[in-house]
């Protein structure tokens, strides 16, 4: 659960923390967060927790529905492709101008971040992937160099990466070491010397394929719950009605498709 914060942290803290909560599954897509349960949860003041999720709300992680409240961002497929149509022009841009300024100890650093996520796909954990996925981005972001692109990235990226790459991380039959190692040849065009151009292309490579993984998991997601649904509907009509009470009796309850993976 989200943790208790010393009274002294600031709502850059608080808007943190309900991140983490986000990419951890605690706060789901479309749920609603309610101010006056968080304050008191945490032990701060509403004023606290309205600023956090304005700050959320900037990056698009939350939205505010007027006279209904604040809900986490739950990204439609138009929304993902409107996402990564802006992502393929921006961020292929960013690792060109970060190489260009990229020293040993920032190139270290995204080496270890890959490390990180290549332990995580070995272990399976798909939070920690997400996670370190999330902190290599950004970090090719921040070198670039360029605080109007990062910024811009932020906006376009940080639901993408915060929900729809969980949901595809935690899909059953998720290869999680190919998508840590589909980070390495970028990791590698910065390492060896290669040009500005080598790697603004290696990095269009790069999300393209994220792209069309993203949307054949999305179209199996979808099937998944077309199957659960069709299958729930003949076991309803199956099973006859109670003498007397007409209330209906499953045979067998089929898990629901947001078991089988957090939908985004």
């Amino acid at each position: 659960m989200i943790a208790r914060l010393k009274r002294s942290s600031l709502p850059k803290r608080l808007a943190d923390q309900i991140l983490q909560a986000i990419q951890r599954g605690e706060l789901r897509p479309g749920q609603r967060i309610l101010e006056d349960k968080l304050a008191r949860q945490l032990h701060v003041a509403r004023t606290t927790v309205r600023e956090a999720l304005q700050s959320l709300e900037r990056w698009k992680l939350v939205s505010k529905e007027e006279g209904r409240g604040t809900f986490v961002t739950a990204l439609t497929t138009n929304d993902i492709n409107d996402c990564y149509a802006v992502r393929l022009q921006l961020e292929p841009m960013a690792a060109a101008l970060a190489y260009k300024r990229a020293n040993p100890e920032q190139l270290s650093q995204l080496a270890n971040l890959l490390a990180k996520m290549r332990g995580a796909g070995e272990r399976r954990d798909y939070r920690e992937l997400s996670r370190a996925d999330m902190a290599f981005h950004q970090r090719i972001w921040k070198m670039s160099g360029n605080k109007w692109l990062e910024s811009a990235l932020e906006v376009v990226c940080y639901p993408l990466l915060a929900f729809q790459f969980l949901r595809l991380y935690s899909t059953p039959g998720y290869d999680f070491k190919t998508m840590a190692e589909l980070h390495r040849p970028l990791l590698e065009a910065f390492q060896n010397g290669s040009s500005s151009e080598v790697v603004e292309k290696t990095f269009r490579e790069m999300l393209d394929l994220f792209r069309a993984d993203n949307a054949r998991r999305a179209a199996l997601l979808e099937r998944t719950k077309e199957t659960n649904k069709s299958f729930a509907a003949g076991d309803q009509a199956s099973v006859p009605r109670r003498l007397g009470g007409g209330a209906l009796r499953r045979k067998r309850a089929l898990p629901a498709a947001s078991d089988v993976a957090p939908a985004a």
